[in-house]
């Protein structure tokens, strides 16, 4: 897996959880070791999220590991307490505890079909035109 998949698995995953009602600001920086390695942050911020292919320096939260550890735990197939052997967290420990609600919070199906519905609507611009004979 290429560092830009795993970045981009991470933001895909990241916009399934529940963050709506975040709003503090918690900013985590993710070190991806082995296999496409590389750092990228997580940005939670008066209910939004965002996230970028870059390093914070002044993080909250640092989350070492290898990338399928990491993204088991944002896509939640995994838990923080399953991969505690491959993935390290450290930095500010209330940041840490609001971070694992947010990663144990997933987004229900009515909210999955609304932001997909939203988001899939194009609008199309028609205009009349005469037939040619």
């Amino acid at each position: 897996m290429t560092y830009e998949n795993i970045v981009k698995s991470a933001e895909k995953a990241v916009k399934e959880l529940e963050y709506k009602n975040v709003q503090e600001h918690i900013a985590v920086e993710v070190d991806v070791e082995g296999e496409g390695e590389g750092a990228f942050y997580i940005e939670f911020s008066e209910g939004t999220v965002k996230v970028e292919p870059y390093n914070y320096y002044d993080r909250d939260v640092l989350v070492r590991g290898n990338a399928n550890a990491i993204l088991n735990v944002l896509n939640g197939r995994q838990s923080l307490a399953d991969v505690k052997d491959e993935v390290i967290w450290e930095g500010n420990l209330s940041k840490a505890a609001m971070l694992k609600d947010i990663l144990n919070s997933r987004k229900t199906e009515p909210e999955k079909k609304a932001v997909k519905k939203a988001s899939s609507k194009k609008k199309t611009v028609k205009s009349a035109t005469p037939k040619k004979k």
